[in-house]
């Protein structure tokens, strides 16, 4: 089982907007999901990949981790995911692609990916998680969307331990506070 955008626990104006924008079936092909490290960008954009792809099965939701002794995204994944971008969906009416760390992608491998942003694909949506946006090429971010993420309040956090962790209100107040 996935967390699903209505079950997630914080930025509720980003939630908003990401369910508006399922709701409405208008995006852009590029999504820039930033911001600090360890806020819940990476759980948000799955969710967002699965509910683009919702009734279709995950068969169209391709991820892409950091990976090597050098945790980059090399050249030779890039090439993996526009060869796969210029295939047609196999189940879903799109693809959805999902780089997690985008800013560890190499030089050749940013340069690459590019290309893809600049003649994206039909029934392609590419979202980039990111905790460095400012470590990636200017013109990758110039054609996402950017959608900043932050810390979260201690409420939500709270809220979380209670939820998601069984704490009772006092013990998950505590956890927050640290």
């Amino acid at each position: 089982m996935y967390e699903s955008i209505n079950t997630l626990i914080g930025h509720s104006s980003i939630k908003s907007c990401l369910k508006r924008l399922i709701e409405k079936d208008i995006f852009a092909k590029t999504l820039l999901f930033e911001g600090p490290a360890g806020v819940g960008k990476a759980v948000f954009a799955k969710a967002f990949a699965r509910a683009l792809l919702e009734g279709h099965g995950v068969l169209d939701l391709h991820e892409y981790f950091p990976e090597g002794k050098t945790s980059m995204h090399s050249m030779s994944r890039m090439q993996e995911l526009i060869k796969k971008a210029k295939l047609p969906p196999f189940q879903a009416s799109r693809k959805v692609f999902v780089i997690y760390g985008a800013e560890r992608m190499l030089e050749s491998s940013s340069n690459a990916l590019l290309k893809t942003l600049e003649e994206p694909l039909g029934d392609v949506i590419i979202v980039l998680v990111s905790s460095h946006s400012e470590r990636m090429l200017k013109t990758i971010l110039s054609r996402a969307l950017s959608i900043k993420f932050s810390y979260l309040s201690d409420e939500d956090i709270s809220l979380y331990f209670q939820k998601k962790k069984g704490c009772t209100p006092e013990k998950a107040r505590q956890l927050s506070l640290l």
